[in-house]
């Protein structure tokens, strides 16, 4: 994600924004990152998650999805997940031509999966930040409709489906 934001200043200034705002960012951290970057100050509104510690409290990520109000990410497929919920994201694209040369994407447009703003700097994401505190949506029916091609089901009880399909539960 936006190298714009790996100094320490670059933090400070967006941790002045988010606390002037009443806004609280996590930023998860990917196992394979480069945490090199990554700055060990503490931030009054950023916090920096990492899967170690979610998995020493004993807590799946996934899990807390549903508390969050908007979702920034680059290609990952939590994407899908997120979907369900249709509240608000935007994607980091500043590495986009680089990822598609050398690791590729699933789909041949994937920009097409992506139901939210582009952010390529700095200035994008402020501007997300900024729709979202404003409750402007601009993506909300574009979000229903890939989620209606990606999701099958919305209501929950994939796990019974699951077992019913094994032949485990009836």
């Amino acid at each position: 994600g936006l190298p714009v934001f790996r100094t320490e200043s670059a933090l400070e200034e967006l941790n002045s924004f988010l606390d002037k705002n009443s806004c609280f960012l996590i930023i998860k951290i990917h196992p394979a990152q480069d945490c090199a970057c990554i700055t060990h100050k503490t931030f009054s509104n950023i916090k920096f998650l990492y899967n170690l510690e979610l998995e020493t409290m004993d807590i799946p990520f996934y899990s807390i999805l549903p508390d969050m109000d908007a979702l920034i990410t680059d290609y990952s497929s939590i994407v899908f997940d997120f979907l369900l919920l249709n509240r608000p994201m935007a994607f980091t694209l500043d590495d986009y031509e680089t990822y598609k040369r050398r690791r590729g994407f699933v789909f041949s447009d994937p920009l097409e999966f992506m139901p939210g703003e582009q952010i390529m700097e700095a200035k994008d994401f402020y501007r997300f930040l900024q729709h979202c505190l404003n409750n402007e949506d601009n993506y909300k029916q574009q979000r229903m409709e890939i989620n209606n091609r990606v999701n099958l089901y919305k209501n929950g009880g994939n796990c019974q489906r699951i077992l019913e399909f094994v032949g485990i539960y009836k």
